[in-house]
């Protein structure tokens, strides 16, 4: 059975005050869940809210380290409060169908991009511009996004099998 890493970021968390702040009585982050669910088939495994020190977010993005938006992405997770879980095909999925049917359902970087139409980081991410503050989703307001502005992409899957099993072992420890 082929499985996938998924991390749903402290923005949903955080931002959207998760235990106040709900969608018809619905936590965003469950909500996002949801919708994945409803995008790909498949079986949420060992879920759990990890709060993130700046050892396991280093291990984690350890290949961008020494890239210019290393520490200001590392900084945003530190101490924040994570939801982490196995995402498995519940059908005979190959891996090189699943996880790439997965991050498609997921979509781009941006979340603002018109790539990211029709996906969960279209629909619920959003960029921060880092000179005014404004926010832009792909939602009815992207007009010209600052290319410099903070992403905020609300959700992480591994972009490999290799990489599944290595985020895995960062964040349970196996």
């Amino acid at each position: 059975m082929s499985k996938i890493f998924v991390m749903i970021k402290p923005e949903v968390l955080e931002h959207n005050h998760c235990t106040a702040f709900t969608i018809n009585g619905t936590c965003t982050a469950f909500a996002i869940i949801d919708e994945l669910l409803d995008r790909v088939v498949g079986m949420v495994k060992c879920l759990k809210q990890v709060t993130v020190t700046k050892e396991l977010i280093e291990a984690h993005y350890a290949e961008h380290a020494g890239k210019d938006f290393f520490a200001g992405l590392t900084e945003r997770f530190i101490g924040k409060d994570v939801l982490v879980f196995e995402l498995h095909s519940v059908h005979s999925c190959p891996d090189n169908i699943w996880i790439p049917g997965v991050r498609d359902a997921i979509g781009p970087t941006n979340p603002t991009s018109a790539a990211a139409l029709d996906t969960i980081r279209g629909e619920w991410g959003w960029v921060e511009d880092s000179t005014t503050g404004a926010i832009y989703t792909n939602r009815g307001n992207c007009g010209q996004v600052d290319p410099n502005g903070v992403i905020y992409n609300v959700i992480h899957a591994s972009d490999s099998p290799e990489a599944v099993e290595r985020e895995i072992a960062i964040w349970y420890g196996k």
